[in-house]
């Protein structure tokens, strides 16, 4: 406001001071001001008054003009090609920019403020060489010369050269010991060498000469993000926030920071705040429609990831984010529909399909269940964890031959993968294939000798058929040692003694099985099946009992509740039968 009052000043009352008179670099023929008293101003400085008042109002192609005017009547003053220069560079015309600033280094062949421009030129145009060249002459000129060494330095980071950056700030610090600038680069170029404790020793210095420079907090809580100092990085980002409080960076910064440390209530005010900032970035809205997920708010994750896809309607990364919240919501039709909207060529395809697998079985849509991973398989036929899937849908179908088929392609894949192996063994055991079961697990115990879960399935199939008892014995031993508070494992235990008549070991294992796992009707059965066996008939009884809760289905337990109802004199029942 002041520049302008001053410009309209010299206008209105001609008092514009002949700009040779101001400065050597003033048009040289505002001395007619002194020669020719009749002529109040001279054609240069009025020309020059109007084009900085023109600058002011943001009138760069007025502003142009008259400069030109200007130089029309004064060719010998450097500062005059040079503003011309920068108006040329605003406006992007760089040829224009470069010839006017050699005009005035023609004049004045020292002249730092055109050499500069020059410069700036070469370094937005990535002519890196040219330059450092350029800042290199002018340290000549002028060996303090702050912007060229900033200048110089930054170029230096730009091409990683940190050896040269680092040489070049420690250089000005010589000359200006309290430089926040040559601080906060150096951190830069420390940053940029890994070197995160020295970056953070770096922008320390600065922020000690210059607390109030946001810039530098930022890029100090990132240093002390990188260097996995989350809590640190949080409170200097805030600390930042305090002085720059609408940095879309820093807010979505120190939202993602919080997500890092699991503070998804904290992270979710800086992401409200980044998406005011910037409603229109992609990334900030999906960061809110995952918070909205995590918090179970499934209404308004729809409500981002449904405006995302208005905004871009082929993103099947977010396609994927409003048909997984459909599904959370339950409202599985949208899901199913939104699932199959992905195409085969998305990255999202294969795990749209496996959604949509688990989508149809909850439901009790078995085969199309089948049907969606089948077509995850067609595109990746590679893919173990796909086959195992299918093979878990065939067998929940009652179609083990075909899911006994799939994992065998499976294996043909990888013949060592324990998972798929082990599976196949159930499969073999559940379509009474034992033999084939039997070496299935001795297969995955080949591989792996300490797989509690092959050493306790290969050894109650033995102890359940009532062979190699010794050897069943020492399997689930084993298993026990490797999962000893796995009630399944014990169960397993307490069946080989009870199969080896030792009826006392085998209550107390199974006492213990019934202990870990309370609702599962085998075990309980084993049990009353031990304290049958021992005489303990009303405890067989009552675990007998407990058993049918559970599964009231099975006419071999209900037989030996009937049995034992019999035998309790006094307390006749009416026999159970089958649900």
């Amino acid at each position: 406001m002041n520049r302008l009052l001053i410009i309209l000043f010299l206008l209105f009352f001609y008092g514009c001071a002949p700009l040779s008179h101001t400065s050597s670099h003033l048009p040289q023929d505002s001395l007619s001001l002194h020669r020719n008293e009749d002529k109040l101003i001279d054609s240069s400085t009025y020309h020059y008054c109007l084009a900085q008042l023109m600058e002011l109002q943001m009138n760069i192609e007025g502003a142009i003009k008259e400069y030109t005017l200007a130089l029309g009547s004064d060719q010998s003053s450097p500062f005059l090609y040079t503003d011309l220069a920068t108006l040329y560079l605003k406006t992007g015309d760089y040829l224009k920019a470069i010839d006017e600033c050699e005009k005035a280094i023609e004049i004045e062949s020292e002249y730092i403020p055109a050499h500069l421009i020059l410069g700036r030129i070469h370094s937005i145009l990535k002519n890196y060489p040219a330059a450092i060249e350029k800042y290199q002459a002018i340290l000549r000129i002028d060996s303090i010369n702050k912007e060229s060494f900033i200048s110089l330095g930054t170029i230096y980071i730009q091409q990683k050269d940190y050896k040269k950056a680092e040489e070049v700030f420690k250089e000005y610090l010589k000359i200006e010991q309290y430089s926040a600038m040559s601080y906060y680069y150096l951190g830069k170029i420390y940053a940029g060498m890994d070197l995160s404790s020295k970056a953070i020793g770096s922008y320390k210095k600065a922020l000690e000469i210059d607390s109030s420079l946001s810039y530098i907090l930022f890029d100090l809580g990132l240093a002390y993000e990188l260097n996995k100092e989350n809590e640190k990085a949080i409170l200097t980002f805030q600390k930042a926030l305090e002085i720059n409080s609408d940095s879309f960076y820093g807010c979505l910064r120190l939202g993602q920071l919080y997500i890092k440390e699991k503070k998804i209530d904290e992270a979710h005010p800086w992401f409200l705040k980044a998406k005011k900032l910037n409603p229109q970035h992609s990334g900030v809205r999906a960061k809110l429609g995952l918070i909205y997920l995590e918090k179970e708010d499934y209404s308004r994750a729809i409500e981002e990831f449904t405006d995302l896809l208005n905004i871009n309607p082929r993103s099947h990364r977010v396609r994927y984010f409003l048909a997984s919240a459909y599904e959370e919501k339950g409202d599985f039709d949208n899901s199913v529909q939104e699932f199959e909207k992905i195409p085969a060529s998305s990255s999202f395809y294969i795990d749209s399909r496996i959604r949509l697998g688990y989508m149809y079985q909850k439901t009790g849509k078995i085969d199309q269940a089948i049907e969606a991973v089948g077509k995850a398989i067609n595109l990746d036929n590679k893919n173990l964890t796909l086959y195992n899937f299918q093979a878990s849908l065939l067998e929940e179908a009652e179609r083990l031959e075909d899911a006994i088929e799939i994992l065998g392609t499976a294996l043909t894949l990888n013949s060592q993968d324990i998972g798929t192996n082990f599976s196949l063994g159930i499969l073999y055991d559940k379509a009474g294939k034992y033999e084939e079961s039997i070496h299935q697990m001795k297969k995955v115990l080949t591989i792996d000798p300490e797989n509690a879960l092959a050493l306790n399935y290969l050894g109650y199939t033995y102890a359940d058929r009532g062979m190699n008892l010794d050897e069943a014995e020492r399997m689930i031993k084993k298993a026990v040692e490797l999962k000893p508070e796995d009630g399944y494992i014990t169960d397993s235990l307490g069946w080989v003694y009870f199969k080896k008549n030792l009826i006392d070991k085998a209550i107390r294992e199974l006492e213990k099985a019934a202990r870990l796992i309370t609702d599962d009707a085998i075990i309980l059965e084993h049990l009353g099946d031990a304290y049958h066996k021992k005489g303990l008939l009303k405890k067989a009884l009552e675990q007998y009992k407990k058993a049918y809760e559970i599964d009231n289905e099975k006419e071999k337990l209900i037989e030996k509740i009937n049995d034992l109802e019999k035998m309790d004199l006094g307390q006749q029942s009416r026999p159970l039968q089958i649900m």
